[in-house]
């Protein structure tokens, strides 16, 4: 389970395996407002061995722009489904994964 303690809120490994089996994409580049939909994309990207780009939530339109990630952010790519059958199925696909992945902060 994963806890937000300062929101009070918490995701279930049950949750985290019905959205990854369910859904049949992930956003590449993403600048989120939820965290919780962050952690989602980014173990879809991990268990789909797709690359992912970690933005800073606070990139304005120009800096991203000048980076030449402003057309790619918020567009859906579609993954496969890979139907895991347990929680561990799914971690240990994360685990063994061979995506890139970056990171850019806006600082």
């Amino acid at each position: 389970m994963i806890i937000d303690a300062n929101l009070d809120k918490s995701l279930s490994y049950d949750e985290i395996l019905n959205r990854v089996n369910r859904d049949g994409y992930y956003y590449e580049s993403w600048l989120y407002e939820n965290l919780y939909e962050y952690i989602i994309n980014f173990i879809k990207a991990l268990s789909g061995n797709e690359d992912i780009i970690l933005l800073d939530k606070d990139f304005s339109k120009r800096e991203l722009e000048k980076l030449g990630f402003y057309a790619q952010v918020e567009k859906k790519k579609e993954i496969v489904k890979n139907g895991f059958d347990d929680i561990n199925q799914l971690f240990s696909s994360v685990i063994n994964s061979q995506s890139k992945i970056y990171i850019y902060t806006s600082g």
